[in-house]
């Protein structure tokens, strides 16, 4: 026993020793930067995710610029947060985190935030950090934007048609159960067709509808993130690479017409459905016109591009056919009516042996019409008897008797007489015909003829001298009665046969408007509204300065398919006809026939 006891004082001091020590290792150990009292480090990768909308095609959101997340520590202290953008609609956060102990729990708030500043997502959840690197957290971010309370959509395009590899802007309009707009609005796009045609996003509530290059109809479909949708129908047009009209070269007559039509084409020559637009280069030469009529002919009509080229006058000139920016052109050539009918003025006339007297002549074509400028040629039956200036119509007697007098135009013949006089009889009138002369230009002639008449009525030869009255400077007349337009406006020439009997023919000149220039010459625009024009009159004269303008107004009133004339005038220069024919879409097409 006695060895026990001595030996506890001995181990004592060597507890006391190995806790001495035991003190100065945990000392040591603080001050080691590997010991376990430290802070730990942790990484972690924040991957969110947006809320899929209520149905498919719902807003892609393109718009979206950063996401912002805070990390706030569960047991209180200093908060992180980080920033990052987004490629498209994916953002990766990255937060370097330090802590006591082996893990930490942490408070993650998210915000999706828009290039306008707006927050359009947001979460709150926990994650908790151990040291080193931390597998991704992937966060699914619900929606907040303000337009979560939108009840109706409402689509609207910029036009009606997109020509292809073209663009078209599309927007939407938001309403909330109450009928108040709601903005910003987001909204996603769609397109049912996306081989004619593709949509993009261009800002919260608009898109670019990019056309493909086929004629197609494709629906256009605007969703919001709640799965509130509209959609719209646009026509895509393949774009037109040409444009042929059927006909290079066109000949007509002055009077006459010739139809014409043209196709549009695409790159592959395949016909496209487009309107053309016809215009002549010279008017004053020929005019075009659309091709119009009644019923399902006059709808061929149009759906084929066909028009009616009017020759005006004798020239050259070219129609375009355009559409949007391609044209083909073709030569119009248009020659004189040729003379149908030739008539002498008057079919007989008595003169003295050794006076001379003038024969006038009428030129008709086949409908009617007077023509001028054109070769007349004259002959004699008996030149012993009269003799006749080839080209101007002007007889000298030479015999006693009577002579065939012949005027022949373009092969067309007519005959008239000439009686021969030695001695002059008594008369008891004189007769001036035509009655009355009207100049449609500055500049143009025509033949008065002065006959006289014995107490028997028989025809008399006369001697006669020819004067103006009324306005001076409207016209002149030489000794034969060859009277010459000079200014606007109305005289009287009189023939006084030296006996004292006397006549006259009532002449008035004037600038008769042979073409008319509507612009516009189409009417866009809903059936009954009231449409300006401005009018170009083109007169015979072809001279600088020769047009003059007015203004008319025009009422389009009817059903489509209707067709109506409306004739308007300008005091001195004729009346014309408008026509205009009201089509689908409320679209007028007028076309002009000048009138006398």
């Amino acid at each position: 026993m006695k060895g026990r006891v001595a030996a506890r004082p001995a181990l004592l001091p060597r507890l006391a020793a190995i806790f001495a020590l035991a003190l100065v290792g945990i000392t040591c150990r603080d001050r080691d930067p590997m010991g376990p009292g430290l802070p730990s480090q942790a990484a972690l990768a924040i991957a969110p995710r947006m809320e899929r909308g209520a149905a498919s095609g719902g807003p892609s959101f393109v718009s979206l610029r950063t996401v912002r997340g805070v990390l706030t520590p569960t047991n209180g202290g200093a908060s992180y947060s980080a920033d990052a953008n987004f490629v498209n609609d994916t953002a990766t956060l990255a937060f370097d985190v330090t802590f006591a102990g082996p893990t930490q729990r942490y408070t993650l708030t998210l915000a999706a935030i828009d290039t306008a500043g707006d927050t359009l997502f947001r979460s709150m959840r926990e994650v908790t950090a151990s040291p080193g690197t931390n597998a991704p957290v992937h966060d699914t971010l619900r929606y907040v934007a303000p337009d979560t309370a939108v009840s109706s959509i409402a689509l609207a395009l910029a036009d009606t048609i997109v020509l292809g590899a073209d663009t078209l802007r599309v927007s939407a309009t938001g309403f909330d159960a109450k009928g108040q707009a709601v903005n910003p609005l987001y909204i996603g796009w769609s397109s049912r067709d996306t081989l004619a045609a593709r949509v993009i996003s261009s800002g919260p509530s608009t898109g670019k509808i990019i056309g493909g290059d086929l004629d197609a109809l494709v629906w256009i479909v605007g969703r919001a993130f709640n799965g509130v949708a509209d959609s719209l129908t646009v026509r895509i047009a393949a774009r037109a690479a040409s444009v042929v009209i059927a006909a290079d070269t066109l000949r007509t007559i002055a009077g006459g017409a010739v139809n014409t039509s043209a196709v549009v084409l695409d790159r592959a020559g395949v016909q496209l459905d487009r309107a053309v637009v016809w215009a002549a280069l010279d008017t004053t030469i020929a005019v075009v016109q659309p091709l119009l009529g009644s019923g399902a002919a006059a709808a061929g009509a149009v759906a084929a591009q066909l028009v009616t080229v009017t020759g005006v006058r004798a020239g050259t000139t070219r129609i375009v056919a355009t559409s949007g920016t391609t044209a083909d052109t073709s030569v119009v050539v248009v020659a004189p009516a040729p003379v149908a009918v030739v008539k002498i003025v008057p079919d007989s006339l008595a003169i003295l042996v050794g006076d001379s007297a003038r024969f006038g002549v009428v030129l008709l074509d086949a409908r009617g019409d007077t023509l001028s400028r054109r070769a007349v040629s004259w002959t004699t039956a008996d030149a012993k008897l009269a003799t006749i200036d080839l080209t101007g119509g002007t007889v000298r007697g030479i015999a006693p008797g009577t002579v065939a007098i012949t005027a022949t135009s373009e092969g067309i013949v007519d005959t008239a007489w000439v009686r021969i006089a030695a001695q002059p009889l008594a008369i008891a009138r004189t007769a001036v015909s035509p009655k009355t002369l009207r100049f449609l230009a500055l500049g143009e002639s025509s033949q008065l003829v002065a006959q006289s008449f014995a107490p028997d009525s028989s025809l008399a030869p006369g001697r006669y001298s020819w004067s103006v009255r009324g306005a001076a400077g409207v016209v002149s007349v030489d000794s034969l009665g060859r009277v010459v337009a000079l200014g606007i406006g109305k005289a009287w020439v009189v023939a006084t046969e030296q006996g004292g009997t006397a006549d006259s023919a009532d002449v008035s000149v004037d600038q008769l408007v042979q073409t008319v220039q509507l612009t516009p010459g189409v009417v866009r625009g809903t059936v009954g509204d009231t449409v300006r024009f401005s009018a170009t009159l083109h007169s015979v004269t072809v001279a600088a300065g020769s047009s003059s303008s007015a203004l008319i107004w025009l009422k389009a009133t009817g059903a489509v398919g209707e067709m109506g004339d409306i004739v308007f005038a300008r005091p001195g220069y004729g009346s014309f006809r408008a026509r205009i024919r009201v089509v689908a879409g409320a679209q007028g097409v007028i076309a002009l026939n000048p009138g006398r």
